[in-house]
């Protein structure tokens, strides 16, 4: 099980050479973002059947993309926007509420159609 750490610990570890790996889809990402983070989704946002609601459906290639086999992963369990109890109240502020470094928009270099593109 990988270990576990809060928003400024994690932030601290990309200053000792951890990457971050944002999960969330692809327009959550563009939106805001920690910066320096890359980004490959566990679901991609779809359209809902005849203009409804949005769907997520599972991202096929997030293996190929981040080329599994990477040791020493810490999970950041706050996310961005914080964890939240089974009432949605945050227990713990995410790395946006922790007032740590955001950018937003797509990243040439760090986003998932340029990492795709490198798998």
């Amino acid at each position: 099980m990988a270990k576990q750490a809060g928003p400024r610990e994690a932030f601290a570890l990309m200053g000792e050479g951890y990457a971050y790996v944002d999960v969330r889809s692809v327009p959550e990402y563009e939106q805001a973002h920690p910066e320096g983070a890359f980004n490959v989704p566990l679901m991609h946002m779809q359209p809902g059947p005849g203009g409804g609601p949005s769907t997520m459906m599972p991202n096929t290639r997030f293996l190929e993309v981040m080329k599994a086999g990477y040791t020493g992963l810490v999970d950041q369990f706050a996310g961005f926007g914080g964890a939240h109890d089974a009432s949605g109240r945050v227990v713990e502020a995410g790395w946006k509420d922790a007032g740590l470094p955001t950018k937003s928009g797509e990243d040439a270099e760090r986003g998932y159609e340029a990492l795709k593109a490198r798998a």
